[in-house]
């Protein structure tokens, strides 16, 4: 079994339990859907997007989505400018990199360890630089 095994078991609860879309479900409950589906002594869904629609519903799903939206789009307008230090061109990268990530785990986001405390850091230094008024806007920031 693997990780599309777990992504199945998740979608299978939500089709049990359709309330869920609406108000999520503890985090008690959802740590369980493997164990309780297949049988599987794995605690998380292996997936950042299916873990908060699990947790928090549709609601929850779409305000995570914003806040990955807003990271996307800082980071792009970080890399992409002209006149903004080298160092944080890279520090823009790392954001990117997680939500990737975030495909096959639950980080960064719900997993209580430090890796989501540091997400959060890095992406409210992104955000502050990418809101830094000498910063172009992202249409100037590309040049063809």
């Amino acid at each position: 079994m693997g990780r599309t095994d777990i992504w199945k078991a998740g979608l299978s609860y939500l089709r049990q339990r359709p309330i869920t879309l609406l108000i999520g479900s503890t985090d008690a409950v959802v740590s369980r859907i493997p164990k309780n589906f297949l049988d599987l002594n794995v605690y998380h869904m292996h997936d950042i997007w299916i873990e908060m629609l699990l947790l928090g519903g549709i609601p929850g799903l779409l305000l995570y989505l914003i806040i990955m939206s807003r990271t996307i789009f800082c980071s792009y307008k970080v890399i992409f400018a002209h006149n903004i230090a080298m160092h944080k061109k890279y520090m823009a990268i790392i954001p990117i990199l997680l939500i990737i990530n975030g495909i096959t785990e639950i980080y960064p986001g719900v997993s209580g360890n430090i890796m989501d405390m540091m997400f959060f850091l890095i992406i409210s230094i992104v955000i502050n630089d990418a809101a830094n008024k000498s910063v172009p806007q992202v249409s100037t920031c590309i040049q063809i």
